[in-house]
């Protein structure tokens, strides 16, 4: 009897984005990197989505650890479109409808529509000089390639990059949303996962959204990873912590939903959960002087990363020379349309003058 042909294995679910150039520029720093993840996920039922599942989160917290990491690290922001971003969000606004490019480098006197000039110039400054970089996202799809893109480019960074995940992540998708908004009171299957019953209740399976933690370290094996939990007891949460570390992550921050903003924990080992309490600033600046700490330990015990030790290096040296030569170019091409014209009507009118001369002189 033949045996049966092997099952072939089934691709990744969350595919990794193309590299991003924006963060190339970031492997020739000689300041470390953090990235830091902020906001919730989206999980469309449909296509194009009418309905979603939400891991509802403002992304304040992601928002401030931002600023004060600022001081120390270049950050790059993968945050959720309209959740909070650094500095913005003291006024209340998010970035949901507005460009960053608008943001980041307003005409000269233009309103500041209701922002504090101080933190509208903090945040542009920090924009503008890349020192931050804002990555957005809007599903767990999206999210999760993302992510893994990030990783994949920033990699080379070694130790000195520290890696923080503080988005809320759904634990459920949907692999196939319904394709056109999905009817009431028609009975019957309408995809794959859903289905509505006879009395026009809608039946909806969600798969499990694949661990990360695991594959982020896999990508930035020499990196400092913190991951975050948020539970309702401790009781529940400790547990949950200690179980973070079979990921082999650094460090995880976790919380509990009722003192969320005036206690956490930050534990480097299983069993180890220091305790921080909010002290005259906020508890985010309390929580990233820890992480900061324990990562600036790390580093300093970390031997130099070795250079083209795999050819994955060299492609990504290769991609952060090209990603650096597109900025050349733009920066470029900008100057070039700013001075341009002043340039070719100062050169046409030295043409005219010698002209002028030399007819003057027959």
């Amino acid at each position: 009897m033949p045996s049966p042909s092997p099952v072939p294995p089934s691709p990744p679910p969350f595919p990794p984005s193309p590299p991003l150039p924006s963060l190339c520029a970031l492997l020739h720093s000689s300041s470390p990197c953090c990235l830091l993840t902020s906001g919730g996920t989206s999980v469309p039922l449909e296509e194009p989505p009418v309905r979603s599942l939400e891991n509802f989160s403002t992304g304040t917290r992601g928002a401030r650890m931002a600023e004060r990491l600022l001081q120390h690290y270049r950050v790059v922001f993968l945050y959720r479109i309209g959740s909070k971003v650094p500095f913005l969000h003291h006024d209340g606004l998010s970035l949901r409808g507005c460009s960053c490019k608008d943001l980041a480098s307003p005409e000269p006197g233009e309103p500041a529509a209701g922002l504090e000039c101080e933190n509208l110039a903090l945040y542009r400054a920090a924009v503008k000089s890349r020192r931050l970089v804002l990555v957005p996202y809007t599903t767990v799809t999206d999210y999760l390639r993302l992510l893994q893109s990030a990783c994949k480019t920033l990699a080379p960074l070694g130790a000195s990059l520290m890696v923080v995940l503080a988005s809320a992540v759904s634990d459920f998708y949907i692999p196939s949303p319904a394709k056109d908004k999905i009817q009431s009171g028609e009975q019957g299957e309408t995809g794959s996962a859903f289905v509505v019953g006879e009395r026009g209740e809608l039946r909806v399976t969600f798969e499990p959204v694949p661990k990360m933690l695991g594959k982020v370290r896999e990508l930035v094996k020499a990196s400092f990873v913190v991951s975050f939990k948020l539970e309702t007891s401790p009781q529940m949460l400790f547990p949950k912590v200690d179980r973070s570390f079979k990921y082999k992550v650094d460090a995880v921050v976790g919380n509990i939903l009722e003192t969320r903003y005036t206690t956490c924990y930050v534990s480097g080992s299983p069993g180890d959960h220091e305790k921080v309490d909010k002290g005259d600033a906020l508890i985010e600046a309390d929580i990233v002087e820890n992480l900061t700490q324990r990562h600036y330990e790390r580093m300093a015990e970390s031997p130099p990363p070795k250079q083209g030790d795999a050819v994955g290096d060299v492609k990504n040296r290769m991609r952060a020379r090209w990603g650096a030569k597109r900025e050349w170019w733009k920066t470029t091409v900008w100057l070039w349309d700013q001075v341009g014209p002043w340039v070719l009507m100062l050169v046409g009118w030295q043409i005219r003058k010698q002209l002028t001369s030399a007819s003057a002189s027959r």
